[in-house]
C-alpha cells in the first residue's frame, strides 16, 4: 500500500528527516536550499514523497503560477508549472533496492497530484552525481543537455590545478 503527502517549507523539520534516511543525497534537496532560491524561482518549494511500506521517494520542486507570465495572464483558469531546486535534483530514493513498485506508484500519484493541481508542465534536472536517475531510465525520457564537470576535493592541490581546463 503506497501512500503521498506533500510537505513545504513549513514541515523542513520533518522533510530533513526523511532526507536523512536516505542512502544518496546531496544539497540540493535539502529544506534550506530550497528556501535560499524561493524567491529567485518565484514559486512554492515542495516535496512530493511517496512511502510502501517502510521504503519512500522524495521529489523537490518548485511550484509556480504560470499565469503572472505576461504571455499567460488573461488565462480563465490559475495554471501552474514545476521546476526542479536550482542546479540539480529529480526523485531520490530512500533505498534503491526493490524500488521498482515504489517509481511506479509515484509516477502514478505524482500525475493524479499534477492533474488535480493544475500542472501542466514539468522541466526536472536529474542529478548528474548520484545513481538513483538510472531507477528512472526505463519510466522517463531523459534529454541531453550539457556535460557536469566536477572536482575531487580529496586531490592535493597541485593535482587540482594541473587537470584544471580553460572550458571546465
Amino acid at each position: 500500500m503506497t501512500n503521498s503527502i506533500i510537505l513545504s517549507l513549513k514541515d523542513s523539520k520533518k522533510w530533513s528527516n526523511l532526507l536523512e534516511e536516505c542512502e544518496e543525497q546531496d544539497i540540493h534537496f535539502d529544506p534550506n536550499y530550497l528556501q535560499l532560491f524561493e524567491k529567485k524561482m518565484n514559486g512554492k518549494a515542495l516535496l512530493f514523497v511517496t512511502k510502501e511500506k517502510e521504503n519512500f521517494l522524495l521529489y523537490p520542486f518548485f511550484k509556480r503560477k504560470i499565469n503572472d507570465i505576461s504571455y499567460f495572464n488573461e488565462l480563465d483558469e490559475e495554471l501552474y508549472d514545476i521546476i526542479s531546486p536550482w542546479y540539480f535534483g529529480g526523485p531520490i530514493l530512500q533505498n534503491s533496492k526493490n524500488s521498482k513498485k515504489l517509481i511506479k506508484e509515484f509516477l502514478n500519484e505524482f500525475k493524479e497530484y499534477t492533474v488535480r493541481e493544475s500542472i501542466i508542465s514539468e522541466f526536472t534536472r536529474i542529478h548528474p552525481l548520484l545513481k538513483h536517475a538510472q531507477n528512472f531510465i526505463d519510466q522517463v525520457k531523459p534529454k541531453y543537455q550539457y556535460d557536469v564537470s566536477y572536482v575531487d576535493l580529496d586531490q592535493t592541490k597541485e593535482k587540482i590545478i594541473k587537470n584544471m581546463k580553460k572550458t571546465n
